[in-house]
């Protein structure tokens, strides 16, 4: 809002700058956008008088002024004719520049010279019309400072006011703040209202049919003005403030809605009701699809949510945002309701944005007004009004208040204002403070009992006082203190923790992380998963690529991956970690990961390898080794495989003594029926790995060998161990003895590792496979295992004989739990 900087002294005695009042708003608080001259000075501009007027001598509509200024006495040919000797008007001499850089010379105007010119309003920027030159009132030094005498000298202050202070968008309100904040004395606004004998219900009834919504309306009678122009020093306020002068009624609501901030409306009182019945106001919400033609010409059309001001029969006003045309004042009306009211604030926010009519009036509502105050700048403007228009005010004021707003009272702390600022603070400054700002304040003990005036709506708790207290002292005056701090170790969750270790151990063994959007599109996610119905749909997705919440990390990997080797990078490892979506159930962690190309980087000692099974297996691996998570909690079970369009692959494998986590029969899908498996921790069914199906691999461009897991977070967190423990290096030897046995190709070398692990003896150390053979010699349908059994104690050497007799026993326990056949 832009503020006058001499209008807002003509409340309280400023003395400092215009732009030092600025620096002491902003310490206050208050933003400060920009101060400027409201009208740059013009040079060359004086007061003179006309002593001589002659017609000119070449065109009849012209004539030739003689003047005398405090520079002298000059010729000047001027076209008006609406001065007279001895008048004083404003004289702009050669080097002028006015308004619209209209630049002053001396010239012959039809063979006279003309030593300037004498100046309208609108020449001089005060008014957008004038009938003729400006002349004075009464009579004016010569030697007077015409910038000065025209408020050229006035600065402009705009202020960013935020939407909690209502009370500051108005003058008043402006200078009330800037008394309270340099400390001298707030002058006020007050105009002396004088009634007339006949009683304002003589005239006028109002009823007001919505009280929780118009919370209070007020109207008063003037009768016999005169509807004329404003005189200039109105016009001048208004248009300082863009606001276009009209006549001298409508310009009077105008004016106290900058003064005041208390928008008003004027109606015919003689267009208001039907003959023969006595004049009414109804406030009541509009019926629906009644129209009103609007101050600004148009008819509009209204809900039946929007409050209306109404006569007997129709709306005349849009109530808190523009009257009707109905009953607007003309150069005939001599007689006015003035209304004053408070509505709320989302009511008319809403009619506003309904409308698309937005006016400096629904400005202020929306933000809120002070409903006790109506009444009293109500009798403000209508003083004015008769003070420009003349008229008599019927005795009274109609006054529909239904629910009067009483105090509030706040409580507050010197001691814990201090302890929030940081500074010296007792109960007397801090009651000068509040009597300074307009509050009552009363020491009580320790405690200050504040009562806000109404128009501080926005204090409501004791911390907005001790804010208030700030704000006077100066932001810039409060102390730099450091806050307490006890220094104190974080401790992080363990689910933070592992994710941690979950990023590190991929990215060390060569991964990327990359992150997706939790949307798929729909023909991705059944590409890659052909879940059906089990996908959660997005009720108002931005795009069809966004429409489907993902229940698996992998079609977003696998996209990432088309997206690679279109841009011919044939090498990569990606990993996720984020969470799925599942219908019916809540959103569930998950890591998926992705390798493609070579083992290593191929050069001239190396030929270029391709990745495999076990090097996805050993990544898992490695990363469960790193989450302490026990090798003998660990299960690798045969994944299902199956076609990939096979509704039958839908069915879950199951794992043995364990349950199932539900991914088992998606993600068998997605994997090659003899390259996958199915990760088990303590029992349960924790993810899946293995070689991309190949037409699943086709629907994404992936043409050669991928491999995929994906684990189940939440199963990794309960089987992550922090409790780390270690041993010394067994200073006692190690025995190794090797077996080769022929066993059926569909028995996996994890069930004949678990077994030795749960039959073995307490001697053996390690069990490691180090052969498979399949070829001449061996049986179509079976293959031969080679194992390397290590045996040692950790407290003395092993005999011979325990070592024979221990690897005896395990051939047996193979021969006879796997029928297998021992080679020689």
């Amino acid at each position: 809002m832009i503020f006058s900087y001499k209008w807002l002294s003509e409340y309280v005695d400023i003395t400092l700058s215009a732009d030092e009042l600025a620096e002491r708003l902003t310490m206050s608080g208050i933003e400060v956008d920009s101060v400027a001259p409201f009208v740059e000075p013009i040079k060359n501009l004086y007061a003179a008088r006309i002593d001589t007027m002659e017609s000119h001598p070449n065109a009849d509509k012209l004539s030739v002024c003689g003047v005398t200024s405090s520079e002298g006495s000059f010729s000047i040919v001027c076209g008006a004719k609406n001065m007279a000797v001895g008048d004083f008007v404003v004289l702009s001499r050669p080097g002028a520049v006015l308004p619209g850089n209209f630049k002053i010379k001396k010239s012959k105007i039809r063979g006279v010279a003309s030593e300037g010119m004498l100046c309208s309003e609108s020449e001089l920027g005060i008014a957008d019309t004038s009938a003729g030159i400006m002349v004075i009132d009464g009579e004016i030094a010569l030697d007077t400072d015409m910038n000065k005498f025209l408020g050229f000298d006035d600065y402009k202050i705009e202020i960013d006011i935020t939407p909690n202070r209502p009370d500051l968008y108005n003058v008043v309100g402006m200078a009330r703040e800037i008394a309270a904040i340099t400390g001298v004395d707030f002058k006020g606004s007050e105009r002396e209202l004088s009634e007339g004998d006949r009683a304002v219900s003589d005239y006028l009834t109002v009823e007001n049919r919505v009280p929780s919504v118009c919370k209070r309306y007020m109207a008063r009678v003037i009768t016999g003005l005169k509807v004329a122009p404003s005189p200039l020093w109105l016009q001048k306020r208004l248009l300082a403030h863009d606001v276009r002068p009209i006549n001298n009624v409508v310009d009077a609501t105008n004016y106290i809605l900058l003064e005041l901030g208390q928008p008003l409306h004027a109606f015919d009182l003689k267009k208001l009701g039907v003959a023969g019945h006595l004049p009414m106001i109804n406030v009541r919400n509009a019926t629906s699809a009644e129209e009103i033609t609007t101050l600004d010409g148009k008819l509009r059309v209204l809900s039946t949510d929007t409050l209306a001001i109404c006569d007997a029969s129709s709306p005349q006003a849009i109530a808190g945002v523009m009257g009707g045309a109905d009953s607007e004042v003309s150069d005939a009306t001599t007689d006015i309701v003035l209304e004053a009211a408070s509505f709320d604030r989302a009511s008319v926010r809403r009619a506003s944005r309904r409308l698309g009519l937005s006016t400096s009036s629904s400005f202020i509502f929306e933000r809120g007004l002070d409903t006790f105050g109506v009444a009293e700048r109500l009798d403000h403007a209508a003083a004015l009004l008769v003070e420009l228009a003349g008229g008599t005010v019927a005795k009274g004021a109609l006054d529909s208040y239904p629910e009067p707003t009483g105090p509030r009272t706040l409580s507050f702390s010197a001691a814990r204002a201090k302890a929030l600022l940081g500074v010296e603070l007792d109960e007397a400054e801090a009651v000068e403070i509040f009597t300074r700002l307009g509050l009552e304040a009363h020491i009580k003990g320790d405690k200050i009992e504040v009562i806000p005036p109404p128009y501080r709506d926005d204090l409501v708790a004791e911390i907005d006082l001790v804010e208030e207290v700030a704000r006077m002292r100066g932001y810039d005056r409060l102390p730099t203190t450091l806050p307490r701090a006890p220094f104190a170790l974080g401790k992080t969750e363990k689910s933070y923790r592992l994710k941690k270790l979950v990023k590190q151990s991929l990215v060390s063994a060569g991964f990327n992380e990359v992150k997706n959007y939790s949307f798929v599109s729909r023909e991705l996610f059944e590409l890659a998963l052909s879940a059906g119905e089990s996908a959660v749909r997005v009720a108002n997705p931005l795009s069809e690529e966004q429409s489907v919440m993902r229940t698996s990390l992998l079609p977003s990997l696998l996209e990432n991956m088309r997206r690679n080797l279109a841009r011919s990078h044939t090498e990569a490892r990606l990993f996720e970690l984020a969470p799925a979506f599942l219908k019916g159930s809540p959103e569930r962690l998950k890591v998926a990961g992705i390798i493609y190309g070579s083992r290593l980087a191929s050069n001239w000692s190396r030929q270029k390898e391709s990745l495999d099974f076990f090097d996805l297996k050993g990544i898992i691996e490695k990363l469960l080794s790193e989450l302490a998570i026990s090798l003998d909690s660990i299960k690798f079970n045969p994944g299902l495989g199956g076609n990939v369009s096979d509704p039958a692959s839908d069915e879950a494998s199951g794992v043995e003594g364990g349950e199932s986590s539900g991914s088992t029969g998606k993600g068998a899908r997605l994997l090659h029926p003899g390259e996958s498996a199915n990760l088990v921790i303590k029992g349960k069914e924790a993810g899946i790995l293995g070689r991309l199906h190949p037409e699943v691999g086709e629907g994404f461009d992936i043409d050669g060998p991928a491999f995929i897991f994906e684990l189940e977070f939440d199963l990794l967190l309960a089987a992550y161990d922090e409790q780390r423990s270690f041993s010394g290096v067994n200073r006692y030897p190690a025995s190794s003895r090797d077996i080769a046995f022929v066993i059926d190709d569909s028995v996996p070398y994890g069930n004949i590792l678990e077994s030795i692990s749960k039959n073995g003896t307490k001697i053996i150390e390690n069990v490691e496979l180090f052969d498979v053979y399949y070829g001449e010699k061996i049986e179509e349908g079976k293959k031969s295992l080679g194992v390397r059994i290590k045996y040692r104690l950790k407290d003395r050497t092993l005999k011979q004989s325990e070592i024979e007799k221990a690897h005896s026993r395990i051939s047996s326990m193979i021969i006879k739990d796997f029928g297998a056949e021992i080679r020689a």
